[in-house]
């Protein structure tokens, strides 16, 4: 898998690294990790006091409209144990979830898939209840 966004910074939550970095321990060689790793490597790393609310994160409820088809699709970003397609809950380590997350409302993405590119924008984020700053 291959992505570029356009101009855009990638933002992590800290807890979120700390459970991604060991989960790919976990995962070992898997494709997606490999690509997540480097992901984070690149990312600012903040605390949920410092997180935008609008940034895509683990458990976060994201829409994202595609450009080509004039779709939106709601997504819940989850860990693999805890993916459900009939519940709409993404893996992370499925291609658009390691594609979306650190990226933020109005953010759009390149991304590319076995049968050709996608574009695709983040239309909206619901951040789950721990996330957001009390």
């Amino acid at each position: 898998m291959e992505k570029k966004i356009l101009e855009k910074k990638l933002v992590l939550l800290d807890t979120d690294v700390s459970r991604l970095i060991q989960l790919c321990k976990t995962y070992g060689n898997h494709q997606y990790c490999r690509t997540l790793t480097e992901e984070i490597g690149k990312a600012e790393i903040v605390d949920h006091l410092e997180l935008p609310e609008d940034v895509v994160t683990m458990h976060s409820e994201v829409e994202i409209y595609d450009i080509e088809d004039r779709e939106s699709f709601r997504y819940v970003l989850v860990y693999p144990w805890e993916a459900d397609a009939d519940s709409h809950k993404i893996s992370i380590l499925a291609p658009i979830g390691t594609a979306i997350i650190g990226y933020k409302e109005g953010d759009e993405i390149v991304w590319k898939v076995p049968g050709g590119t996608r574009r695709l924008r983040i239309t909206a984020v619901i951040q789950p209840s721990e996330n957001i700053a009390k």
